[in-house]
């Protein structure tokens, strides 16, 4: 299935009588949950944690 475009999501809106921004909210919920359950790449952090800081002289 392609990605709601706004011009797709006017059509809807006309259609339906559920507003645009509705369905582009709910496209852009999609999006985020199918990027959230993607295995993804292990990101370093770039900086040391603080607490790591602290307890590194123990």
């Amino acid at each position: 299935m392609s990605d709601l475009t706004t011009p797709k999501a006017l059509r809807l809106s006309a259609w339906l009588g559920i507003s645009s921004e509705v369905w582009l909210g709910m496209q852009t919920q999609w999006d985020l949950w199918q990027v959230e359950h993607q295995p993804g790449p292990e990101i370093e952090p770039m900086v040391t944690p603080l607490i790591k800081l602290v307890h590194s002289d123990d």
